[in-house]
């Protein structure tokens, strides 16, 4: 069985995503829990790994956010 680990990351702490690329070895995150997507999901993108997931859990307003395929549009 392959070990799983997980790390929360305060997103208010200057440097956040940069220690994504450190705790995943350059990889990025394979699920990224967004609570705010509004405001993150931009960001969340950009750190994801590979076929990585994020899981749109919260937003306080709408979101167009352009993809690879389009328009990626979550309207709470």
């Amino acid at each position: 069985m392959k070990a799983i680990r997980v790390h929360a990351l305060d997103h208010t702490k200057p440097g956040y995503l940069n220690a994504v690329s450190d705790l995943s070895a350059g990889r990025g995150a394979n699920i990224i829990l967004e609570m705010l997507a509004n405001i993150n999901l931009a960001a969340d993108i950009e750190i994801a790994a590979p076929n990585g997931r994020i899981v749109v859990m919260g937003s306080r307003g709408a979101v167009m956010q352009p993809g690879a395929h389009g328009k990626i549009v979550l309207v709470p």
